[in-house]
């Protein structure tokens, strides 16, 4: 049996230490966050699911990926734990 690998990409955070939002910022010639959809993309796994929380219309609409699955966290001001939730809740349904 061959196993499933998927990648779960947490960035539901507000970023409010940093006071800009983070997955926003601009890295190379894209944002954080698509530079990071970008390198698991080009890994041998089988679905990238990206889990977004405060600014997850904003964030979605700016990001230019596809064959990406974006969920969003109503929950995560709970923390990383509701954003882990999410993301595997979707995997295991």
């Amino acid at each position: 049996m061959r196993a499933t690998v998927s990648i779960l990409i947490l960035a539901a955070g507000s970023s409010s230490r940093m006071g800009k939002i983070k997955q926003l910022l601009p890295w190379q010639e894209s944002t954080l966050l698509e530079h990071t959809i970008k390198i698991a993309k080009l890994s041998k796994a089988c679905d990238v699911i990206v889990v977004l929380g405060s600014n997850a219309r904003l964030i979605k609409d700016t990001i230019k990926a596809t064959e990406v699955v974006f969920l969003e966290n109503t929950k995560w001001k709970g923390g990383l734990g509701t954003s882990i939730s999410c993301g595997t809740d979707y995997l295991l349904n």
